[in-house]
């Protein structure tokens, strides 16, 4: 049986598209490696959930610390009103001996109110200022995050998918070439290898 040389080109794409199969097998086995493949970028998204996860319950527990401080600047507004209740009352009762005791003790009256307000707004407005800036940390942090691993699995579908049109592009070939032999009439139109 001679060799003809459409025969030779046959086995030499055969062996092309073995050599390419091993290829692509190795960088699938890459692509699902826990180093650097989709199994690490889910490891890696699996650790910024975690993440996320300690700093939102860092932040639940300030934010009771802080209500805690809020309910404590409000127990000490409500005896700061008894205190004011109470002189009132002793204001009422000595109205009559004296009108200068009366204005001292409504200024004093004023001032204390006005501390105790100026004190509960401040506090308010820092621990919500706190609360805010923690909170959009962790979400930028997290989106940046997401985003750099949405980035590398694009990138890998994107490798696999021009693989897999390359192998395609391959096998139409050598279909191609098989259909030629046959028509050619060569000896043995058989293909070397089967393709699905």
């Amino acid at each position: 049986m001679s060799v003809q040389p459409i025969d030779i080109a046959l086995f030499l794409v055969s062996f092309a598209a073995c050599f390419y199969c091993l290829v692509l097998s190795r960088r699938l086995k890459a692509l699902h490696d826990t180093k650097d493949g989709i199994g690490a970028t889910i490891m890696a998204l699996s650790k910024s959930i975690s993440t996320m996860s300690t700093t939102t319950d860092e932040t639940r527990a300030k934010a009771s610390e802080m209500a805690t401080q809020l309910s404590s600047l409000l127990d000490e507004a409500d005896r700061m009103c008894a205190r004011i209740k109470n002189l009132t009352q002793t204001m009422e009762k000595t109205q009559e001996k004296s009108s200068q005791r009366v204005s001292t003790a409504q200024a004093e009256m004023a001032r204390l109110v006005d501390d105790v307000q100026d004190q509960s707004e401040k506090r308010i407005l820092e621990m919500t200022g706190m609360m805010r800036d923690q909170a959009t940390d962790a979400q930028t942090e997290l989106t940046t995050t997401v985003r750099g691993l949405l980035e590398q699995s694009r990138e890998r579908v994107d490798e696999m998918t021009a693989l897999m049109r390359q192998m395609q592009a391959l096998t139409e070939s050598a279909k191609t070439m098989g259909r030629e032999a046959a028509r050619s009439g060569a000896s043995d139109p058989r293909p070397i290898f089967k393709v699905r």
